[in-house]
């Protein structure tokens, strides 16, 4: 089930025959596809189950993107998973990664450190976290999703540290794209598109750590 997060509640369109449930939010489509019985409860929240016997599979899937192709079944889901695990492991093997006993957890953090990169805009963000206070408690619960000059550097060079430098081109790109017109007037931070207008705002909707 999907909270309200400030936007209203979610209108789901769905298509109990296919499985499939569409809902717009904002400009943003929605789109959840399982091979289960799916429901919408009084609340309009979207729902399912489904009772498994020996070796069967099920499985469920969501996207916030008109461009994902989301899987009919079981085996399809569980061949696209294999896949993208084996697009990681090619990229992995592309890289530099010294042979001790430490090996694995490098190739662990060279993966987080690529996932931090926006692909479509080449933007690097600081973490892929919200809400997390510097003290439980506190008050100073920010989003990070966004990109620190001084952060970014440090992280796109330790891509590179790993051989894979070709990362670091769609960075320079961000860096110039953000930059460009006055490269004297250097913000902390931008958005993971390259704007600089950053108005902050709360979201009193949202629990945050808790």
């Amino acid at each position: 089930a999907l909270p309200d997060y400030g936007r209203g509640r979610i209108e789901w369109d769905l298509d109990t025959e296919l499985g499939v449930a569409n809902a717009m939010v904002g400009d943003l489509p929605l789109r959840f596809q399982a091979d289960m019985d799916l429901e919408l409860d009084g609340d309009g929240r979207l729902f399912g189950s489904r009772r498994l016997g020996p070796d069967e599979n099920a499985f469920c899937a969501f996207t916030w993107s008109d461009e994902a192709r989301l899987p009919g079944q079981a085996g399809e889901a569980a061949r696209q998973i294999y896949e993208t695990g084996q697009a990681w492991r090619r990229w992995l093997e592309r890289g530099k990664f010294p042979d001790h006993r430490w090996r694995g957890e490098l190739q662990r953090s060279a993966l987080t450190l690529k996932g931090l990169m926006y692909a479509p805009s080449g933007g690097m963000v600081a973490a892929l976290t919200t809400s997390l206070p510097e003290t439980p408690g506190g008050e100073r619960n920010w989003d990070y999703r966004y990109s620190w000059l001084r952060d970014a550097a440090l992280t796109v060079e330790a891509v590179i540290g790993t051989k894979h430098a070709s990362l670091a081109e769609p960075w320079r790109a961000w860096l110039l794209r953000s930059i460009a017109g006055d490269p004297e007037d250097l913000q902390v931070v931008y958005r993971v598109d390259g704007a600089r207008h950053l108005a902050e705002q709360e979201l009193d909707g949202l629990a945050g750590y808790a």
